[in-house]
């Protein structure tokens, strides 16, 4: 596949598609992605990053001191990364604050719910109520949370722009998962763990604020 530019300084790997290229361009100007050491997370923040139109970039992860290649990134004063356990509330007060000061007025106009889960459970063994429950919390109560903790930011870059049309350059919260979360996907059709039924197809879910 050609390499192509978009406008936006970012390049990427596809067949051009003129109906898209022809839209105009809406560049949100803050960004918060969590789960953001590894995997998709941290190959959002790098595609964030040749955006010149984003002014912030929030990178989150529980143990910010061993994601090596996400410090790699740190040259680009615009990203800042920040430790962050969604599963201890304590944890998400005290990140809010910090992102409250560096958003200051613009506020945030994306949340990137990416942080997740997998934990080994064989279907056909002894069931494992306290598994089931862990990833319950950490996957969807925890992703609950977070966004209801940092909804005033949401709240305040959306009021920054004068329309009621959904934009990802006013406000969004944006979850993602696998498809083994998607009811219309996962047909149940597999056998073993899991975690092999996994694959990196992605849901992604835009809220309006």
């Amino acid at each position: 596949m050609p390499d192509y530019e978009l406008k936006g300084n970012l390049r990427m790997r596809d067949v051009p598609d003129p109906e898209v290229e022809s839209r105009e361009q809406r560049i949100p100007k803050t960004i918060m992605v969590t789960g953001a050491n590894r995997g998709i997370g941290l190959g959002l923040v790098r595609h964030f990053l040749e955006y010149d139109g984003i002014e912030l970039i929030v990178a989150t992860c529980r143990n910010p001191e061993r994601a090596d290649e996400l410090h790699m990134l740190r040259t680009d004063k615009r990203l800042h990364v920040i430790g962050l356990d969604v599963d201890d509330d304590e944890s998400i007060k005290k990140v809010f604050k910090e992102v409250e000061a560096l958003v200051a007025t613009n506020g945030l106009n994306v949340l990137i719910n990416n942080a997740g889960i997998l934990l080994p459970y064989e279907v056909d063994g002894q069931i494992c109520r306290k598994t089931m429950l862990k990833q319950l919390e950490t996957n969807s109560v925890s992703q609950a949370i977070v966004t209801q903790t940092f909804l005033p930011l949401l709240k305040k870059a959306s009021m920054t722009v004068d329309s009621e049309e959904v934009r990802i350059d006013r406000a969004a919260i944006i979850n993602i998962s696998s498809t083994m979360a998607s009811i219309a996907k996962n047909d149940g059709c597999f056998s073993g763990p899991m975690v092999r039924t996994f694959s990196l197809f992605q849901t992604i879910l835009i809220i309006k604020i």
